[in-house]
């Protein structure tokens, strides 16, 4: 659905197709014209003609992205920040004068800078690109599938986008409906006739009907390629599980298959063997691991590595000369500095990756196991001390699912690498 649309600027018409997707969405352009979505409302830009205006988007190395707005021209060339940007025996380079040295290149022999620059070795910059300006001209705050419907206008005086139409489309209807007159010639629906016209504006709204249920039937399993972001953001707010646009789709359709399928027989659903193959369903590749010998998070790190014990021995059941130097990273030391060695326990060293009762990891950090481990276990690599990966992006998510499948009174110890 939405395939293409016709944009309607100040009476003149244009037909758009997809170009990409933005923040979840499909954008649209015909080369001269874009609508996209910016995460809160569809906008419609109109490309300024022409290079006398370009928009530079760069990014030196180690610092952020940076977009700007210069004037020039192929003969001039463009003065941005404290280098240019210059045409030169068929090709655009970026320099600087003093010493001149060149940055990057795009080998193209046009009369205007437009494209993606290759770097040169030992570059200042990361990433260099010039576009065309794009003039924001309409607006529209629906939160909908496709950009449809009247726009507020800001520098043109109306904006409307209806959804293309071509009779092609709709021309299997237009045989069934034949299929039901006479046979007469009277009742013959020829192009261009009034009864031919009756029907296609007849089978326009049967067609926009067949696309919408099919729409509805697509969006009910996330089983098949039309399930789009809103069908997955509108699953997770039924089934309770985080939304987060960063995710990508087949992740998100994973997790809710999961979910929809979590079974209602099994009478040991808290096992390990379970919680793992649930996580494993929802997409994040790790292995859960019991704890048979009661050990510490601490004493199965010092296992692994094999570090010498540092010091005098353990202080208050903590081995400050392996753990804490070989994984800093795992461990806060919020509670050593300003206090008396003599009077605070060292124990006291937090390990950050534990799931106890909250989803936001800064909650859980302080919580006191005791001397206890035997509600204690591992998520982590294949092997018990691997450690696996899981994006940042899904970190929330993947904390709420082990807390959803966990006994309430354990403590799942995380070797997690979030990336």
């Amino acid at each position: 659905m939405c395939n293409c649309l016709t944009l309607n600027v100040d009476s003149v018409n244009s037909e758009l197709t997809i170009s990409g997707t933005l923040n979840g969405k499909n954008t649209y352009s015909d080369g001269t014209y874009t609508v996209s979505w910016n995460g809160s409302r569809w906008e419609v830009y109109e490309e300024v003609a022409g290079c006398d205006v370009i928009s530079v988007t760069y990014q030196l190395v180690g610092e952020e992205v940076v977009t700007v707005q210069v004037e020039g021209n192929n003969l001039s060339g463009y003065f941005i920040d404290f280098f240019r940007l210059n045409y030169s025996n068929g090709e655009w380079i970026v320099f600087t004068m003093f010493p001149f040295t060149t940055y990057a290149t795009l080998s193209e022999d046009t009369a205007c800078p437009f494209g993606t620059y290759t770097i040169e070795s030992g570059s200042i910059f990361d990433s260099f690109q010039v576009n065309h300006v794009q003039n924001l001209i309409g607006t529209n705050t629906n939160n909908t599938v496709c950009p449809l419907g009247i726009f507020t206008p800001i520098t043109v005086t109306n904006v409307n986008i209806t959804e293309c139409f071509n009779e092609n489309d709709i021309q299997p209807l237009i045989q069934l409906t034949e299929q039901l007159y006479p046979t007469g010639r009277g009742f013959n629906i020829h192009i261009g006739s009034f009864i031919r016209k009756m029907h296609l504006a007849l089978n326009r709204s049967e067609s926009r009907l067949n696309d919408n249920t099919l729409d509805i039937l697509n969006g009910i399993l996330p089983d098949n390629d039309s399930f789009t972001v809103e069908d997955a953001t509108l699953w997770e707010q039924r089934l309770g599980l985080i939304t987060n646009d960063a995710v990508s789709l087949a992740n998100r359709k994973l997790a809710i298959i999961r979910k929809l399928n979590y079974p209602g027989t099994i009478i040991a659903r808290q096992s390990g063997g379970f919680i793992e193959s649930q996580l494993r369903l929802a997409g994040f590749d790790v292995y859960v691991h019991e704890n048979p010998d009661l050990i510490s998070i601490e004493e199965l790190l010092n296992e692994l590595n094999n570090v010498a014990n540092l010091g005098l021995g353990n202080i208050g059941g903590f081995n400050l000369g392996s753990v804490f130097s070989v994984y800093p990273n795992l461990f806060t030391d919020s509670n050593i500095g300003g206090f008396n060695l003599g009077e605070v326990n060292l124990a006291q060293i937090d390990f950050k990756g534990k799931v106890v009762n909250n989803i936001t990891d800064s909650l859980d950090l302080h919580f006191n196991i005791g001397n206890s481990r035997i509600k204690t276990f591992f998520i982590g690599g294949e092997n018990l001390g691997d450690f696996a990966n899981v994006p940042t992006a899904r970190k929330d998510e993947f904390r709420q699912l082990i807390l959803k499948l966990k006994p309430t009174e354990t403590v799942a110890y995380l070797l997690i690498n979030f990336t």
